[in-house]
């Protein structure tokens, strides 16, 4: 292979010489010089700019040489690299022999090289194709007097022909990139490509190597080499894959090889690899941080960018997520290039109501394109949580400021009364954390009638501080009002409510007064109670304050009226009442400074007015049933209707007369009137009843009276028997010579005849009947005894006793009056 130029360079010496000798002049010293090729790398194939720099070093001077300048310069190429076409510096002359590979250089006058100084010598040079790399030394002779001595020039002149050739570093961005500036990447950024164009000025195809590494500056590139097929003088533009490091300036140099055959290194423009995007979260700026599950809820927080790029944010991948829940953002955002603080805002998005309540922490995604093409993705931890609630609040408002001068007396208020507000607001019924973010939105003192129906109400101000309720006011009220409430509404950030009053405060706005009076009777004689509206402190009422008709007030006395709670005094007469409705006239006039008050301090005015009759009856008496008293603890009768006979009356009394229907010895709804009658002049009343009915039975008699004032007695109750069934014998019982006839029930004293009676004595196996001569008893049994004559004991024995009444007119009754027939009954 290297024949040729081996040839070459001997028939280029002997052409040197004879050159030199033609040219050969006088020299005073030898020509001494450095030659560095300065175009050592040469794609192969077609016309090639190829550069030798010759530098004039100067002489050894041991010689005695004088320093002299280079005026002419030789080179020889090899042939089996490159041929020369032409020479050109400006300043020289210049031959080509293409045949020979030779170019030789004359200086033009003044142009030569003085001694320590250096001439470039440009050149074109056709080179041909090749197989592989090849690497030769090129020849560099100079002379310091036109050529009449020579000498080789120092330094390495090696020449390299290489096959394979890179060029146009560069850097490819996506198509979202919107910086259309190809020196600026991202830190970090993984989808930019590192181009360049590839040639293969070979013979033969070659499969090639291609990397990307980083050559200079402070930030680094990561890729994978690629391999590429390149036809025999084929040129292709290829793409790497890389990752840029972190921001930087960055110079990246692309190699490319195949077997036996190595391109030189091909640089990029210096980039700038820029900082990447990434954000914070700005603390506290979470809106809301409180929702309700089930309803629909934006979000909105303030985010710190930062990076030097600018970015185009995924609206639909650029979510606010916790548990189930996740909301893109509302629209699309670009933020600019550089730090800044963005607000971001979400779309309205119901949160579901399986996710329970509690406190979450919400994740935040910013993801998008930032102005290189580079994908961001960035997580961004919040501070702040989500407090999902589906509690009401509750509130416990209080009233203070009620206070009496009365020791029995509840507190109350009156007009000018200063009111104090407080309580509590929770967030839920667990009352276990109180509520400092509740909104009031509503405050009222409401007003509320004897009837316990609202009559009214006075907006307030109160305060929610803390949780705690805070507020005062100074109110009137209308006279009707008896009571008061402090009302309280509000509403967390979530829009949930809740309404809560205060326990109840009375409201005195009235004087107090007397409602009425009544008189009345006990142990202890007539009296009036005089009745008030309120409970009243009466330190000085004496019975001279008081008056009533011609009667005198003897004694007073005020005390809680155990029904109704307010005052009632009670005023002792001297003289008894009259009982037909009497009506007398009272009258309050104390003297000066001793006039009752009520807890507010409001004072009793004089006040005049009739006492209703509040006697009540004495109760009545059932003196006879059918004529008949009392018998054994009971009245019996055997008629349906009877006349009832009622005594212990006063006239105009109404007296009345019911069956107990059901046993609880009073007169009520349930109970069966069975007459009424009135007494005139005090006298007994005779009312009958109507019908009972038929059948025997114990009934409850009950009777009452009304005076004309509607007063009523307490009830009378007897047991009244209805008893229609005969009286009967149940059994005789011998005792020697009398016999005992026992009866169902007690007979009334009767005439007890002994001729009535007749006994049953058997003798000798005969019976006959036999008169006694004594009838004894009561009740329910007679004793018959025998006179003797008629009964021998141990001789005769009794069988029995006959009764026979021979008048119909005198028999035995039992207690309501049925009477007993005749009968026989035997021995037992």
């Amino acid at each position: 292979m290297k024949t040729k130029p081996i040839q070459r360079s001997l028939s280029l010496l002997s052409a040197i010489a004879l050159l030199l000798t033609v040219l050969a002049v006088p020299a005073s010293a030898a020509a001494r010089a450095q030659a560095d090729v300065l175009t050592d790398d040469l794609v192969a194939s077609g016309q090639r700019p190829f550069e030798v720099e010759v530098t004039n070093q100067p002489p050894d001077l041991s010689g005695l040489e004088v320093p002299s300048s280079l005026d002419a310069v030789v080179f020889y190429l090899p042939s089996g690299i490159i041929d020369p076409v032409i020479g050109a510096t400006e300043g020289w002359n210049s031959f080509v022999d293409s045949e020979m590979g030779l170019v030789y250089f004359t200086a033009e006058e003044g142009n030569a090289i003085p001694f320590g100084e250096s001439q470039v010598f440009s050149m074109t040079v056709d080179v041909a194709p090749v197989a592989d790399d090849i690497t030769e030394t090129i020849a560099v002779q100079v002379s310091s007097n036109g050529g009449g001595t020579s000498k080789p020039a120092a330094g390495d002149l090696d020449t390299v022909l290489r096959i394979l050739g890179v060029s146009q570093v560069s850097v490819v961005k996506p198509s979202t990139a919107t910086n259309a500036d190809a020196t600026q990447v991202t830190a970090g950024q993984d989808n930019a490509l590192v181009q360049a164009v590839l040639e293969n000025q070979g013979t033969e195809p070659r499969t090639v190597t291609v990397t990307a590494s980083k050559k200079s500056g402070s930030s680094s590139i990561t890729s994978a080499a690629q391999s590429v097929t390149l036809l025999a003088g084929g040129t292709e533009t290829v793409r790497i894959p890389a990752t840029f490091g972190s921001a930087g300036d960055l110079v990246v140099e692309v190699a490319a090889s195949s077997e036996n055959s190595q391109a030189a290194p091909a640089s990029s423009p210096t980039l700038a690899v820029q900082e990447a995007v990434s954000a914070t979260y700005t603390d506290d700026s979470l809106s809301p941080t409180t929702v309700v599950p089930g309803n629909p809820v934006q979000f909105t927080a303030s985010l710190s960018k930062t990076g030097v790029p600018a970015l185009s944010v995924d609206q639909a991948l650029s979510t606010l997520t916790f548990e189930t829940f996740s909301a893109g953002l509302a629209s699309p955002a670009t933020l600019d290039g550089g730090d800044q603080s963005v607000g971001v805002t979400y779309n309205s998005t119901t949160v579901p109501t399986s996710i329970p309540d509690g406190d979450y922490t919400p994740a935040i995604r910013l993801v998008g394109t930032d102005g290189n093409g580079a994908t961001v993705d960035v997580p961004v931890a919040v501070s702040d949580t989500i407090k999902l609630d589906r509690a009401l609040p509750v509130v416990i408002p209080t009233i203070s400021g009620a206070s009496s001068r009365l020791a029995d007396a509840d507190p109350a208020v009156t007009n000018g009364t200063d009111l104090t507000f407080g309580g509590k607001v929770y967030n839920d019924s667990d009352q276990s954390s109180q509520c400092g973010t509740c909104l009031i939105t509503g405050a009222s003192v409401v007003e509320y009638g004897a009837n316990g129906t609202e009559v009214g109400r006075q907006p307030v101000d109160v305060k929610n501080s803390g949780g705690n309720l805070e507020g005062e006011a100074t109110l009137t009220y209308a006279a009707a009002t008896r009571t008061i409430r402090l009302e309280v509404s509000v509403a967390k950030l979530t829009g949930l409510a809740g309404t809560g009053t205060s326990d109840v405060v009375a409201v005195d706005t009235i004087a107090p007064f007397a409602t009425g009076a009544a008189t009345g009777r006990d142990a202890n004689g007539d009296f009036i109670a005089v009745d008030l509206n309120e409970l009243i402190g009466a330190p000085a009422m004496t019975a001279a304050d008081w008056s009533v008709d011609d009667n005198q007030v003897v004694t007073t006395q005020a005390q809680p009226n155990p029904i109704t709670g307010a005052t009632t005094v009670t005023l002792r007469l001297a003289r008894k009442l009259t009982h037909d409705n009497v009506q007398p006239a009272v009258r309050y006039e104390p003297a000066d400074g001793a006039r009752a008050y009520d807890r507010v301090d409001l004072k009793l005015a004089n006040q005049a007015l009739n006492a209703a009759d509040g006697v009540i009856p004495e109760i009545p008496t059932i003196a006879t049933v059918a004529g008949k008293a009392k018998q054994d603890g009971a009245f019996y009768t055997n008629d349906s209707t009877p006349d009832i006979e009622v005594s212990n009356l006063v006239q105009g009394d109404l007296v009345q007369l019911f069956i107990d229907r059901n046993g609880d010895g009073q007169v009520d709804s349930g109970d069966t009137k069975i007459g009424e009658g009135s007494s005139f002049e005090g006298e007994d009343v005779v009312i009958t009843a109507s019908s009972l009915g038929t059948a025997d039975a114990d009934l409850g008699l009950l009777a009452q009276v009304k005076d004309g004032s509607g007063n009523t007695s307490p009830a009378r109750l007897e047991t009244l028997v209805l008893d229609f069934t005969a009286p009967t014998a149940l059994r005789a019982l011998v005792s020697g010579n009398t016999v005992e006839v026992e009866f169902n029930e007690p007979l009334a004293v009767g005439r007890n005849h002994t001729f009535d009676w007749n006994v049953l004595v058997t003798r000798s196996g005969t019976q006959r009947t036999r008169p006694v001569n004594e009838v004894a008893g009561s009740g329910d049994s007679r004793q018959l005894t025998v006179d003797e004559q008629y009964y021998t004991s141990g001789v005769d024995s009794i069988d029995g006793a006959i009764y026979r009444l021979r008048s119909e007119t005198d028999r035995y009754l039992d207690r309501a009056g049925n009477a007993l027939a005749d009968f026989s009954v035997a021995t037992s």
